[in-house]
C-alpha cells in the first residue's frame, strides 16, 4: 500500500484516478493545481506523485523539479500527459502515463515505484 498524490486540474480525471487507486487500497491525496500539490507533498510525504504536466498556475515540470529538489527521499513522479507526443522527459519524471490512464500500465508503474523504494 502506497501514499499517492494525484495532481490534475481536470476534476473528472482526478476523481477517477483516486477512486481506482483507493479500490486498490492505496492512500490517496489530490490537488487541482501546483501550489496545492506542493503543500500537500510537504505535509503528507507521498511515495508516488501522478502529476499533470499542464496545470493552471505552474507547470507540472516545475512542480516535479521542486518536489525532487526538496523531498528526500524523492517520491516516484509520473507525468500525466494528453498524448505520447507531449515531450515528457528529463530527470524530473520517472515515467509518464497517457490519459485516460490504462489500469494495467498504472499497476506496472506502481510496481516500479514500490521496487525503487
Amino acid at each position: 500500500m502506497s501514499r499517492i498524490l494525484v495532481v490534475d486540474d481536470d476534476t473528472e480525471c482526478r476523481v477517477a484516478l483516486r477512486a481506482l487507486l483507493e479500490s486498490w487500497t492505496h492512500y490517496v491525496d489530490e490537488a487541482a493545481d501546483g501550489g496545492s500539490a506542493l503543500a500537500i507533498a510537504r505535509d503528507h510525504r507521498p511515495d508516488i506523485v501522478l502529476l499533470d504536466v499542464g496545470l493552471p498556475d505552474v507547470s507540472g515540470y516545475d512542480v516535479a523539479e521542486e518536489i525532487r529538489g526538496t523531498m528526500k527521499p524523492a517520491p516516484y513522479v509520473v507525468a500525466l500527459t494528453g498524448s505520447e507526443d507531449d515531450g515528457v522527459g528529463g530527470s524530473c519524471f520517472d515515467a509518464y502515463l497517457v490519459k485516460p490512464a490504462d489500469p494495467d500500465r498504472l499497476r506496472e508503474l506502481l510496481g516500479r515505484a514500490a521496487a525503487k523504494r
